[in-house]
C-alpha cells in the first residue's frame, strides 16, 4: 500500500491514464499476440469457482511493465516474460515491493448469457487493475484499488468486484494487475452476478449479527464499569471495539459507509486500529489477570508490549505504510504468543478467572487459524472456517464478558453463600442471553425489530400467502447526514427516534398495516430508514394513502428549541406485483426512494435505474456526447409588460437510436454520477452560445438561459471555460444567464457562492432556478449575485385556481423586486395566469402558453411567426 502522504489520487490518476493509452496502441496487435498470452484457462460451468488454480502469473520486481508488454510474451526483451503457474487456491506472495501479473482465459460453457463478475475478497490491496481482451483487443479494463477513490470501482462494493459479460460459449483472457506495500494475497473467484450478491447478502446478516454482539459486549461491559470503576472493563471494552473496528476496516466496510473520497485514511484506520487492538489486549491481560501480583515479569514484558503497541499508533502517522504494517504484524505475533501463554500461567497461580481468559484466547486462535488454513486451501472452505475469526472473535468477547462478570460475583462471594451465588450467576447469564438475542433482533436506539424479523416476516408471509398481496414500503430520513455532521451523532440518534415514534404512531393507527414483530408494525432497517408492510385491496389507492403519510409526518422534529426537517423520503414494492423475493421487495423499495419526481414513489421496472437499459445508457451517453447524437430545444422567455421576446433557455435532447426518446430526467442524473456531466455541460455551452451567435448574425438580440448541475460547481475550471467559450463564439458575457436550482446551491453553499461570484463578475448573469422548492434562507439568497429568481412551476401552474398559490407567487414577487431581482414565472399554461402574473407585475414569462420548447429551426420560424424578429430587445 502507499505511504500516507504520497499524493495518490493524483499518481493514480496519472497512472490510469498512462495505461489506458498504452492499451489503446495495442488495440491492433492482432490474434498472434493474443495467443501468446491466453494462459491456462477456466470454463465455467455456472457454480461459484475459486480461480487461483487457473492462474499465471508474472512478478514484475520493478514495477515498470504494462499491459502491452504483457502481451508481447516471448517477445519482450531479449528472454521474453517467463510465465508460473499458481500452485494454491489462493496467490499469497506475502510483503514484497513487486508487482505481480495474472493472467487466465474464462469461457462461458453454460447455456445462459454470462452476466458473470470476477472479485477479489480481500480489500487491502493497493492497485487492482483488470482488462479483458478478446482478438487481442482490449473490450474492458478497470483501474481500482484501496489506495483509490472507492468511486473509482466497477461495483460499490467493500470488496473488489469486477463485471464481467461472456455471451454463451465466449471466450475472453482475462489480465490482472496487482501491487500492494502490503500483503499481497488474490483470494479471486468467478460467479455470476445474483449468485455473488445473494451470497452477500447472507455474509452481511452474519457480519451484521457479529457486530451487533460485539456491540453489546461493548455496552454491557461499560455499564460494568460505571458500576464498579474497575481499569478491567474499560480495557476490555477498548480492545473489544478496536478489534470490531478492525475487522470492519479490513474487510472495507468503513471505507465504503464513512470516507469513500478518503483512500488515505482508510489505510491509516487500518494502521492505528492493529496496534490499538494489541495495545488494550495487553492493558487488559495485566488488569484482568492481576500480573503485578501473580507473574511480575510477564506484567513488565505486557506492559513494554503496549509501549510499543502505543509507539506503532504514533508512528502510523510518520512511517509508511509497508514499514508500518510490517512492523504491526511483527507486534501482533509476538503480543499474541505472550498474550497466549499468560493465562496458563497466572491459571497456574491460582487465578480462578485465567480459565476463562485462557479458553477465550485458545478460540480465537482455533478462529483465526481455521480461516487463514481456508484462504490457502488446506481446509475446506464451510461457513466455520469462512468466519473463523468473527467466530473465535465473538466467542472470545462473550467468554471474556462472562469471566469479568464472573470476577464481579467472586468478589461479592464472601457476603453471599454459595447457593445463593450460584443462582445470581445463572440469572446473570440468562439476562445476558436474553439481551444478546434482543440486542441481534432489535435497534438500540429506537427499540425497534431490525432487519432479521423484517426478513422472518416476509419469509412467512410469502410462504403461508395467508396475504395474497401487500405493499413493502421504505421510509428514509434523507438530511440525516447533514443533522449528524450539524448536532452530532448522538443528538442525531434522538431525533431519528423521536422520528421512529411518530412513525409508529400513524402506521399502527392504519388497518392496512401488518404486524412485523411483538406487536410492532415499524421495522429500524438501518441508521436512518425504516420499514412497514400494508395489506393491498386496491393499488390505486396505495400512492394517496403514502402521500397522506408523507403530509403527516412532514411536520419539522422539535428536539431542543430547534425545528428540524428530516427530509423524508418514500418508496414501495409490491407483492407479487413486483417480485416474490424477500430481499428484492425491500431492494426495489429502495430503488423506488429514488425516482425522479415526488418524494413517494411506487416501484416501476422500467424506472430502475440498475436495470439492463440503464448499463446501456451508461456506455451510450459517452458515444451521443462525441458523435453529436444530442440536440438543443429552445423555449421563449417573454416580457410580460411588452410581450416581446427577451431570451431562450436551452434544453437538451437524446433520441436514442434503439429506445427512442430519453427524458432528461433519466439521463441527465446518470451524467452526474459517472462524471459526465462536465462534458455533457460543455456541449450544451458550446452548441447553446453557437447558435446565440447565428441569431445575433440575424439581428436577434436574445439572452441564452443554460442549467448547470451541482457537479458543474465542483469543475475547477468551469470560470475559465465559460469564458473560453464566450470568446470562441464572439458572444457577450451579459447575453449568458447561468441558471442553477435551489437544492444544487445548498449541497455546498460556500462553493456555490464563490464560483457563481466569479462568473457574475465577468458578466454574465445568474438565476436561481425552481425557487421556493428548495431549503435556501433569505439570508443565503441576499449574498447571491444573483440577476433574476425563477418561481417553480408547482406554484405558478395552479395559482389561477389555488388562492394559496397565488398568494405564494405575489409574496415572493414582492419579496424579490425588494431586494432588487427580476422576477421569471415558468410553468405558464392559460391566459388567466398570464394576466395575474401581470395584476402582480411579474417581470418575465415562460410556459407552454407562449410556446413549447422547439429545435433551433423551429424556434427561429416561430419567432418570424410572431413578428418578433424586429421587436426583441436587449
Amino acid at each position: 500500500m502507499t505511504h500516507r502522504t504520497k499524493p495518490v489520487l493524483t499518481k493514480g490518476m496519472a497512472s490510469v491514464l498512462v495505461r489506458l493509452m498504452r492499451v489503446l496502441i495495442l488495440f491492433g496487435m492482432g490474434t498472434a499476440l493474443y495467443a501468446q498470452s491466453s494462459g491456462m484457462s477456466l470454463e465455467y460451468q455456472g457454480q461459484t469457482v475459486a480461480v487461483g488454480p487457473y492462474l499465471q502469473f508474472y512478478e514484475d520486481r520493478k514495477g515498470r511493465l504494462e499491459l502491452g508488454d504483457m502481451l508481447l510474451g516471448d517477445n519482450y526483451g531479449e528472454r521474453g516474460l517467463i510465465w508460473q503457474s499458481v500452485q494454491e487456491t489462493v496467490p499469497n506472495f506475502g510483503y514484497t515491493d513487486s508487482v505481480f501479473w495474472f493472467r487466465t482465459h474464462i469461457a462461458n460453457a453454460t447455456r445462459e448469457p454470462g452476466d458473470l463478475v470476477l472479485s477479489v475478497d480481500y480489500a487491502l490491496l493497493d492497485e487492482v487493475d483488470v482488462f479483458v481482451l478478446r482478438n487481442g483487443k482490449v473490450v474492458q479494463s478497470y483501474f481500482t484499488g484501496d489506495t483509490r477513490m472507492f468511486s473509482s470501482r466497477a461495483v460499490a462494493h467493500r470488496k473488489f468486484v469486477f463485471p464481467l459479460e461472456l455471451a454463451s460459449g465466449e471466450g475472453a483472457n482475462i489480465y490482472l494487475r496487482v501491487a500492494s506495500e502490503g500483503a499481497v494475497q488474490v483470494p479471486l473467484t468467478l460467479t455470476t452476478a445474483r449468485e455473488f450478491f445473494l451470497a452477500d447478502l447472507k455474509e452481511l446478516g452474519l457480519k451484521h449479527l457479529y457486530y451487533g454482539m460485539m456491540l453489546v459486549m461493548v455496552l454491557y461491559n461499560l455499564f460494568l464499569f460505571a458500576s464498579v470503576r474497575e481499569k478491567a472493563y474499560l480495557f476490555y471494552v477498548g480492545f473489544v471495539s478496536c478489534f470490531a473496528l478492525m475487522q470492519a476496516a479490513m474487510h472495507g466496510v468503513l471505507f465504503q459507509a464513512f470516507y469513500p473520497a478518503l483512500p488515505s485514511l482508510h489505510q491509516l484506520s487500518v494502521l492505528i486500529l492493529v496496534p490499538s487492538t494489541m495495545l488494550f489486549a495487553c492493558l487488559f491481560a495485566v488488569a484482568f489477570l492481576d500480573l503485578k501480583q501473580h507473574s511480575p515479569v510477564l506484567e513488565t514484558i505486557l506492559r513494554w508490549l503496549a509501549l510499543a503497541s502505543l509507539m506503532c499508533v504514533v508512528g502510523a502517522f510518520a512511517l509508511g505504510y509497508g514499514t508500518s504494517t510490517r512492523v504491526s504484524v511483527l507486534l501482533v505475533v509476538i503480543a499474541s504468543l505472550v498474550l497466549l501463554i499468560s493465562g496458563p500461567m497466572a491459571w497456574s497461580k491460582g487465578q480462578s478467572s485465567a480459565r476463562y481468559y485462557t479458553v477465550a484466547w485458545l478460540l480465537l486462535l482455533i478462529g483465526t487459524t481455521s480461516t487463514a488454513l481456508s484462504k490457502f486451501g488446506i481446509l475446506p472452505s464451510n461457513l466455520f472456517t469462512e468466519y473463523g475469526l468473527m467466530f473465535g472473535s465473538a466467542a472470545e468477547a462473550i467468554l471474556l464478558s462472562f469471566a469479568l462478570a464472573d470476577r464481579l460475583n467472586g468478589e461479592k462471594e464472601a457476603r453471599f453463600h454459595a447457593q445463593q451465588e450460584q443462582l445470581r450467576a445463572t440469572e446473570e447469564r440468562m439476562k445476558a442471553e436474553e439481551q444478546l438475542l434482543y440486542s441481534s433482533t432489535h435497534e438500540a436506539s429506537t427499540g425497534l425489530p431490525n432487519r432479521i424479523p423484517l426478513f422472518d416476516c416476509l419469509d412467512q408471509l410469502i410462504a403461508e400467502q395467508k396475504v395474497p398481496r401487500f405493499a413493502v414500503v421504505k421510509v428514509a430520513l434523507g438530511r440525516y447526514d447533514e443533522v449528524a455532521k450539524t448536532l452530532g451523532q448522538d443528538n442525531a440518534e434522538q431525533i431519528v427516534a423521536a422520528f421512529a415514534r411518530r412513525l409508529c404512531l400513524k402506521v399502527e393507527s392504519l388497518s392496512e398495516a401488518l404486524t412485523i414483530s411483538s406487536d410492532k408494525a415499524v421495522v429500524h432497517y438501518d441508521p436512518y430508514a425504516f420499514v412497514f408492510l400494508l395489506e393491498l385491496h386496491h393499488t390505486a389507492g396505495l400512492k394517496n394513502l403514502l402521500a397522506h403519510l408523507r403530509r403527516e409526518l412532514a411536520s419539522p422534529i422539535d428536539y431542543q428549541d430547534m425545528l428540524i426537517d428530516v427530509g423524508m423520503q418514500l418508496g414501495a414494492a409490491l407483492y407479487p406485483d413486483h417480485s416474490r423475493n424477500t430481499a428484492e421487495l425491500v431492494k426495489q423499495a429502495q430503488i423506488a426512494m429514488g425516482f425522479p419526481g415526488d418524494t413517494e414513489n411506487i416501484y416501476d421496472h422500467s424506472l430502475n435505474p440498475y436495470s439492463e437499459r440503464r448499463l446501456r445508457l451508461m456506455g451510450d451517453l459517452q458515444t451521443a456526447i462525441e458523435q453529436n447524437q444530442l440536440t438543443l430545444h429552445f423555449q421563449p422567455q417573454m416580457d410580460v409588460e411588452s410581450n416581446t421576446v427577451v431570451g431562450a433557455e436551452a434544453l437538451i435532447r437524446w433520441s436514442h437510436p434503439e429506445y427512442g426518446y430519453i427524458p432528461p430526467m433519466e439521463f441527465i442524473p446518470h451524467a452526474e454520477q459517472t462524471g459526465l456531466i462536465k462534458e455533457l455541460t460543455a456541449w450544451v455551452f458550446d452548441h447553446a452560445l453557437y447558435a446565440l451567435r447565428q441569431m445575433m448574425n440575424q439581428g436577434r438580440e436574445l439572452d441564452m438561459s443554460i442549467n448547470i448541475s451541482a457537479a458543474n460547481l465542483h469543475e475547477t475550471n468551469l470560470v475559465r471555460n465559460i469564458q473560453a467559450l464566450l470568446s470562441k463564439h464572439e458572444v457577450p458575457a451579459e447575453r449568458l444567464k447561468i441558471e442553477i436550482t435551489e437544492t444544487a446551491m445548498m449541497l455546498n453553499p460556500d462553493n456555490a457562492l464563490r464560483v457563481l461570484t466569479r462568473l457574475h463578475q465577468i458578466g454574465v448573469k445568474i438565476a436561481v432556478d425552481d425557487f421556493g422548492t428548495g431549503h435556501s434562507s433569505l439570508a443565503y439568497i441576499k449574498k447571491l449575485p444573483a440577476d433574476e429568481i425563477k418561481i417553480d412551476r408547482s406554484f405558478v401552474s395552479d395559482m389561477s385556481e389555488n388562492l394559496d398559490d397565488e398568494v405564494i407567487v405575489s409574496t415572493t414577487i414582492n419579496m424579490c423586486h425588494n431586494l432588487g431581482y427580476r422576477v421569471v414565472a415558468e410553468g405558464i399554461e392559460d391566459r388567466g395566469t398570464l394576466e395575474k402574473l401581470i395584476a402582480l407585475q411579474c417581470d418575465l414569462a415562460q410556459g407552454y402558453y407562449h410556446a413549447r420548447p422547439m429545435s433551433y429551426d423551429d424556434f427561429q420560424q416561430w419567432l418570424d411567426d410572431s413578428g418578433d424578429a424586429e421587436e426583441t430587445v436587449a
